[in-house]
């Protein structure tokens, strides 16, 4: 969880992949629901755990106008039933 005394005003509406207005993806609904599904199951599925070195800070990453995303390095075993 974010630090709420630096982070807390920020406005998190804004995010909006999908565009906005008339010209908003007709299949964004579907494109959520699609992920979150992906997401879900990737969950059951699976234990996952931090894998070698990553970056430990969100501070440490170099943002340009985008994020230098750094590797996520992560170590997936079937979870036990």
């Amino acid at each position: 969880m974010l630090d709420e005394g630096k982070w807390g005003k920020d406005n998190l509406a804004v995010f909006q992949p999908f565009l906005v207005g008339r010209h908003m993806c007709i299949g964004h609904k579907f494109a959520w629901a699609e992920m979150r599904l992906v997401l879900a199951r990737l969950l059951y599925a699976f234990d996952m755990s931090l894998a070698g070195s990553t970056v430990d800070d969100w501070e440490q990453q170099k943002t340009f106008i985008f994020w230098e995303k750094e590797p996520l390095m992560v170590q997936l075993r079937r979870a036990s039933s």
